[in-house]
């Protein structure tokens, strides 16, 4: 696996309460970025015991997944002017690879209408 991992694993903890390493009620509320409320987070003790198989386990069983986890979201007002690049489809540069990061496919979760693909 290569490529931007902190970015999918901030998207797969937001969206599914099995995986995360801490406890949500712990968690600051969301701002921008949205990553910085999972960085020096003190992970919890189980989670920390946790193999491959558990992983496993919890996402076939997962009776949650959290379709809107930013609603509701305070957008600070400086960034108000800006939103149209939500929908800008651009790479993803990391160290040694680039991906392209498809915005246009997730636009309804940030309240926009989203074309058909």
């Amino acid at each position: 696996m290569d490529g931007p991992l902190n970015l999918l694993f901030v998207w797969a903890w937001e969206r599914m309460p099995c995986l995360v390493p801490v406890p949500r009620h712990t968690l600051p509320p969301a701002e921008i970025p949205v990553a910085m409320r999972w960085s020096h987070s003190e992970r919890t003790t189980s989670w920390l015991a946790k193999t491959v198989v558990n992983f496993r386990v919890d996402i076939d069983y997962m009776q949650e997944f959290e379709w809107r986890p930013y609603e509701g979201m305070i957008i600070p007002g400086e960034l108000h002017g800006h939103l149209d690049v939500c929908d800008t489809v651009a790479p993803l540069l990391s160290f040694e690879c680039i991906e392209w990061h498809p915005a246009d496919r997730v636009m309804r979760q940030f309240g926009f209408a989203q074309p058909p693909p």
